[in-house]
């Protein structure tokens, strides 16, 4: 824990001696390492394509598996749709929502 904690302390400071205030410094780091987070645990579990969609259900489904599985929180479905929009196409059709992506096999090894 130390560890993250100087490692926190020293990134602020990078960013701040550009020029920022401690305050800007502090958001500009919690909003990259959130976005990248979310990018990564996403390239983690699916991958894009657009000749194939996945039901909405199904990629929640496997997302909380992975995150169960790696000790990462859990988002609530509404946060995971949301951050799907960011990455993926969202199709709405008479079943349901589905996205345009494949889940990744062997996702949790």
């Amino acid at each position: 824990m130390n560890e993250q904690i100087y490692e926190f302390a020293k990134t602020i400071k990078n960013i701040k001696d550009i020029g920022f205030s401690y305050k800007e410094a502090k958001d500009i780091y919690e909003f990259y390492t959130t976005r990248l987070q979310d990018l990564f645990l996403f390239d983690e579990v699916f991958e894009i394509d657009n000749n194939y969609t996945t039901n909405a259900t199904d990629c929640y489904n496997s997302f909380v598996n992975f995150c169960v599985n790696n000790n990462v929180d859990v988002p609530t479905q509404t946060a995971f749709g949301l951050n799907m929009c960011k990455f993926a196409k969202k199709i709405r059709t008479r079943t349901g929502i589905n996205y345009n992506v494949r889940i990744k096999e062997n996702i949790n090894e």
